[in-house]
């Protein structure tokens, strides 16, 4: 989708905006929602500690949601 490309790019040219946590979280929802659960993970993880609290709680948010939908590991014998 276009607003997955607009916020790739925006994140490769402006990495160090004050919007970067933000954009990262979109981002990350967006891949999610197509299934890409690693990208997901990526994108949350670079945003979870952003100075914004809002921010920072949303990249959790969808840390736990990419977890809940994560196959479980199998066990190993």
């Amino acid at each position: 989708p276009a607003a997955t490309l607009v916020l790739t790019r925006f994140l490769e040219r402006y990495a160090d905006s004050a919007r970067a946590g933000e954009a990262s979280t979109m981002l990350g929802y967006l891949l999610l929602e197509a299934g890409d659960l690693a990208g997901a993970r990526a994108r949350f993880l670079a945003a979870e500690h952003d100075v914004s609290p809002d921010v920072a709680a949303s990249a959790r948010a969808g840390l736990a949601e990419v977890e809940q939908r994560s196959p479980a590991p199998k066990a190993v014998r």
